[in-house]
């Protein structure tokens, strides 16, 4: 079975298999030498205990010869001398006992030969003290007696002497055997670490060098654009690198493929230009875009082919420059029509080359004759325009504006770029550029706000003013938007004073006009034939849609100028929905048309009577439009914080596209319905005015044939929403 190693495995057995080698050496070496001090330590041991033993052996005998002399003679300097053999021989002892305490043993013969000395001690001592008290008998007694104990010790005493000789006996050949041994493991270790060292280093060549040589090859290989070496075998680095290698080769091979392909199919015409200026290579693309094919244009002169106006300054520039810059020039294609051509270049020293990317450009010059024609139209127009119109920055600094804004305030034109627009609307309660900024911002972008400001010569005028935010290339800028609405002002002052006297002097003699008409049918001013009731019948009902169309367009012009007054409170709808139903009752009973209400407990916050007028608009077209007999529902219903109230009819449907339509003044959903079903035009779109200033929405959904739903939506009460 082959086993694939990786080189870290490699590397790893050429570090760990010496290095274990190594250990085990320097460990059996370490336990030889323990071996040998140990048998050492045994043998300095042995003659240590063997000299205690000879030295209390002599201690012994030292101190009974001076006990036998001190009987004789009675001299002090015999017990002296006896003490100080005792001393030594006590010392001796414990000096033999530390050297035995390790072996059980000899511990114990040291023990019972310790018990002997020690009495050997007692009866000599005892004897002395004896003969120094005048007993003589008695103390030479005790000093005859320790003679058999002192036997006695020797014994004990050479038991223990004849081991130790023994061991000291046999040390020179132990030694001599360990040498033996730590010689035989230094040349034994020492040939098994050539031996490894051998192997290890024909395995690395045959496994790793080898295949580094073939793998240097290929490189050779590679570069001459020869055939690779097949690839190696094996899933080391090695081999991996070498397969690396071969799918790079490959890769390199596709990419020269693809870049060949590229250059043959490239729009654009790639080429490289000799020092002489002459074309050395060139694209097929050259036969589409300049009508000379690529051995047409082979070793001719990239000049000859160049309009004559742009030589002086071609590609030679760009030749003596080490990083060419684009160059345009115009070229004449075979078929004498000419064409703008952007030159990318590169001059390669190295090759004595100029390397080119030839792009016609001549549609985007075009294009740019087209945009710079239409950017003078642009500006023609925006010049031309009665509307002021400016551009500024984030921070409110003018960069452009149009002659109607120098017309408007009278300022230099060439004086406005850089200015902050503040200047020319200029307002005492903002103090700072960013108070101001901050506040128009509010007001005015994304809607249309008024201001007051003045000319140069502090002509006071107003303004409508709107502001467009746009991303320029600089970043976030305004469009703002500047109408003078001067003359506006006084048409409002004017229709004001028309709807002023619209009411006090149409109103009031129509009314008076209606009444007496409302009179004149009732016969109060006497009989009228049948003939004289219809046409009395008749203008009423005319001064009747007169008076309601003058109401219209007054309750119109309130709302749209705010003066309209609503008193807003906290409702019941069941209380709207009655008020009208009854206001158009009679209507309904005339049309044949029955209303159906539901009940209902929900509140709404608004303006009453502004409800009704508005519900009572969408049942008057809702039993105008509907067949006799077919009923007109109204119902309610909550809707999260709001209340929603909904006509319902079996008419003729409104078509999807007058959906909105239909809430614009003097719209209808067919022209001939003002003729057919009376009414202004003004109702629905009065109804949505006063909607939208209750804060709420209304629409209509409605199915062309199959009768229409409107709908509107108001606030819950208070007392609803602070239950929710």
């Amino acid at each position: 079975m082959k086993i694939d190693l990786k080189l870290w495995h490699k590397g790893l057995i050429l570090v760990i298999l010496p290095l274990s080698f190594e250990l085990l050496f320097v460990v059996t070496l370490a336990g030889l030498l323990g071996q040998a001090e140990s048998d050492i330590a045994r043998e300095t041991r042995a003659r240590e205990i063997m000299a205690c033993v000879n030295a209390i052996n002599t201690s012994f005998t030292d101190a009974g010869d001076a006990a036998t002399g001190f009987s004789i003679s009675r001299a002090a300097l015999f017990v002296q001398a006896f003490e100080d053999a005792v001393n030594v021989a006590k010392e001796e002892l414990s000096k033999l006992r530390q050297l035995t305490a390790d072996d059980k043993k000899e511990a114990l013969i040291v023990s019972q030969s310790d018990a002997i000395a020690n009495d050997l001690i007692s009866h000599l001592s005892k004897g002395v003290k004896l003969l120094e008290g005048d007993s003589e008998l008695e103390g030479m007694g005790e000093i005859e007696g320790w003679k058999q104990r002192r036997d006695d010790f020797k014994t004990e005493a050479h038991k223990i002497f004849l081991e130790q000789q023994a061991i000291v006996s046999k040390s020179p050949a132990a030694r001599a055997q360990n040498r033996n041994r730590v010689t035989e493991a230094l040349w034994g270790g020492v040939a098994l670490n050539v031996l490894i060292a051998i192997a290890l280093a024909v395995y690395f060549n045959k496994g790793t060098a080898a295949r580094l040589d073939i793998l240097l090859g290929n490189t050779e290989r590679l570069g001459n654009k020869q055939a690779l070496s097949a690839p190696i075998d094996g899933t080391d680095e090695i081999a991996k690198l070498d397969h690396t290698f071969h799918k790079m080769a490959a890769l390199l091979a596709e990419a020269a493929r693809r870049e060949r392909a590229i250059v043959d199919n490239a729009m654009d015409v790639i080429c490289s230009i000799g020092s002489n200026g002459a074309f050395t290579q060139v694209s097929p693309a050259s036969t589409k875009v300049w009508g000379y094919t690529p051995e047409e244009l082979i070793g001719t002169k990239y000049r000859d082919i160049v309009v004559s106006d742009d030589r002086g300054s071609g590609l030679d520039a760009a030749r003596k420059s080490l990083h060419g810059l684009p160059i345009e020039l115009r070229l004449r294609r075979k078929d004498d029509s000419i064409i703008h051509v952007l030159w990318s270049t590169y001059w390669s020293p190295t090759e004595e080359a100029l390397f080119c990317v030839a792009h016609d450009i001549t549609e985007r010059k075009r294009a740019e004759e087209l945009l710079r024609a239409s950017e003078e139209r642009i500006r023609q127009i925006i010049d031309s325009m009665p509307v002021g119109l400016m551009i500024v920055n984030d921070d409110g600094i003018i960069e452009m504006t149009n002659p109607a804004v120098t017309e408007m305030f009278g300022y230099d034109a060439r004086k406005l770029p850089g200015k902050h627009m503040m200047m020319l609307f200029h307002d005492p309660k903002e103090d700072t550029r960013v108070e101001f900024m901050n506040v128009l911002f509010r007001e005015a972008v994304g809607r249309i706000t008024e201001r007051e400001t003045e000319r140069i010569n502090a002509e006071v005028f107003s303004v409508e003013l709107s502001l467009k935010s746009f991303m320029a290339r600089e970043g976030r800028r305004f469009l703002v938007i500047m109408l003078d609405i001067t003359q506006r002002r006084e048409l409002e002052r004017l229709k004001q004073e028309f709807v002023a006297m619209v009411s006090h002097d149409l109103r009031t003699p129509l009314t008076s006009i209606q009444a007496f008409l409302t009179l004149l049918g009732e016969s109060v001013y006497g009989e009228l034939t049948e003939q004289g009731l219809k046409k009395t019948k008749a203008a009423e009902q005319s001064s009747m849609r007169l008076i309601s169309l003058i109401n219209d367009l007054l309750d119109m012009e309130k709302l749209e100028s705010g003066k309209f007054q609503m008193e807003f409170s906290d409702i019941p709808v069941y209380d709207v929905i009655d008020r009208s139903v009854d206001s158009v009752r009679a209507f309904a009973e005339q049309r044949g048309v029955v209303i159906d209400a539901d009940d209902t407990n929900l509140e709404v916050h608004a303006d009453g009577d502004r409800l009704v007028q508005v519900l009572v608009n969408l049942l008057s077209n809702a039993v105008k439009y509907s067949p006799k007999d077919c009923p007109v529902k109204v119902s309610a219903r909550e809707l999260e914080d709001k209340v929603e109230i909904r006509v319902t009819d079996a008419g003729r449907g409104i078509p999807a596209h007058m959906k909105e339509a239909v809430f614009e003044r003097f719209k209808q959903v067919e022209v001939k319905d003002a003729k057919e079903k009376g009414g202004s035009g003004l109702g629905l779109a009065i109804s949505k005015a006063m909607i939208e200033q209750h804060g709420g929405a209304i629409g209509v959904d409605s199915e062309e044939g199959k009768g229409s739903s409107f709908w509107f939506t108001v606030p819950q009460s208070r007392a609803s929403r602070a239950k929710s």
